[in-house]
This record gives C-alpha cells, sequence and structure tokens, in this order.
C-alpha cells in the first residue's frame, strides 16, 4: 500500500485561507508528471482537497498492473436492485468528473456545499472519498436527530447547503431512503445531487479514499 499525503497543512480561514490553498496547487504543478501515467481526464491528472484539516491530492492509481481487490469488487449482491440513474426529476444525477469538478471548486472557491457518505460509521471510518462527513442514513430516520442536521444543512430554499450524496454503489439504495426523507422535510430537491457510483465505482477507477488516521490508500 503506498501512502501519499501532504502533512501539516492546517489553513487559516477566509483569505489567508484561499492564498494558502492556491499556492499549494501552483507549487505541486511542478511534480504533476508523477500523476499522468494514469490520469483522470485528458487535462486533469489530480485534484487538491482537504480532509480533516489536512491537504490530500485525489488522483488515480498509477501502478498499469495493479490489480483491483476488496468487498467492492469480490462481493456479489444478487438480493439488491440496480438502482435507476434518476432518482427524482428535480434532483441531478452526477459522476466522477462531476464529483471531482465539485470537490475542487468547493475548496477553492470556499463553496457553501456538502459531500455526504450516507454508509454506516463503521464503513466511513474504514474508508471513504476525501473531504465526505459521515450522516449516516440510520441517523436520520430519528426525527429529533434529523431536524439538528437540517438546521446545520440550513433548510431554508435560498440558503440551504448543496449536497452531494454517495453509498456503497448502484445496487444499493440509502441514498434513495436519505433522499425521500430529506424531501418529506422539505429540503430543497434543487440542492440536492446523487453520486450514483458511490464508493464501489470511485474505487474500481483507483480514485484516492482516505481513512480515520489520514492516510490515503492506493491498494484497491
Amino acid at each position: 500500500m503506498a501512502i501519499v499525503r501532504v502533512d501539516n497543512y492546517y489553513p487559516s480561514k477566509g483569505a489567508k485561507m484561499k492564498f494558502f490553498f492556491l499556492l499549494l496547487c501552483s507549487i505541486s504543478m511542478v511534480f504533476s508528471s508523477n500523476y499522468s501515467k494514469v490520469k483522470i481526464s485528458p487535462t486533469v491528472s489530480y485534484v487538491y482537497t482537504k480532509h480533516l484539516g489536512s491537504a490530500v491530492k485525489i488522483h488515480r492509481i498509477q501502478n498499469t498492473n495493479n490489480k483491483l481487490g476488496g468487498e467492492y469488487t469480490k462481493r456479489y449482491h444478487p438480493d439488491k436492485l440496480i438502482q435507476t440513474i434518476s432518482i427524482n426529476e428535480d434532483i441531478q444525477t452526477i459522476a466522477e468528473i462531476e464529483l471531482l469538478s465539485f470537490i475542487e471548486n468547493k475548496n477553492k472557491h470556499s463553496i457553501d456545499s456538502v459531500l455526504i457518505d450516507v454508509r454506516l460509521k463503521e464503513q466511513y471510518n474504514k474508508e471513504t472519498i476525501p473531504s465526505a462527513i459521515n450522516i449516516p442514513l440510520s441517523l436520520i430516520e430519528d426525527k429529533h436527530k434529523l431536524d439538528k442536521i437540517c438546521i446545520l444543512l440550513d433548510i431554508n430554499q435560498e440558503s440551504a447547503k448543496n449536497i452531494i450524496l454517495f453509498d456503497d454503489g448502484v445496487w444499493s439504495n440509502d441514498v434513495n431512503k436519505f433522499i425521500d426523507i430529506f424531501l418529506k422535510s422539505n429540503y430543497p430537491k434543487t440542492k440536492i445531487y446523487y453520486y450514483r457510483g458511490g464508493i464501489q465505482m470511485w474505487k474500481i477507477l483507483g480514485l484516492t479514499t482516505v481513512s480515520p488516521n489520514f492516510t490515503t490508500k492506493e491498494k484497491h
């Protein structure tokens, strides 16, 4: 397992935080060739974000002989149904490029948005997509806790935070259930986005994941 990490990067708030983050991104361009063997897109080799106050570089596994492993490539789920592309006509479904753009813009421009991993806490603690917070489906099934979360996310139609939700993958309906609960609480549909591929597709594509002790994982 290769470990890639930028240590001790704790930006301050406001303009100073944005300045140092952009400076870090600019300096890192010098080393971009290290991640150009396997690119994310024709023009993007990696994306910087922050997780738990530290910077992390999201990129694909550079070893072209890498063999995918782990539960997300080995487990079959015959008891699960494949989810549709569209959950709701007013809710946008996105893929990896859109999610990476969201992550990058959120950090560069301090956009008031949240990436939410709706899986169980133990799954989140094992590994997740960089910058994601954990709000398990089971948590919002408690009305009292749901009300608190909606207050934190600001349920107001105009000022509500943009949220991107993901779960295990295309065979999981946890995000669907999560959205149903949020819509019943009058969370604005236009502020909700669905990453259908989930952690399964993220890992299959060899993209960086992070664990609680903030090591980034490159072997999937």
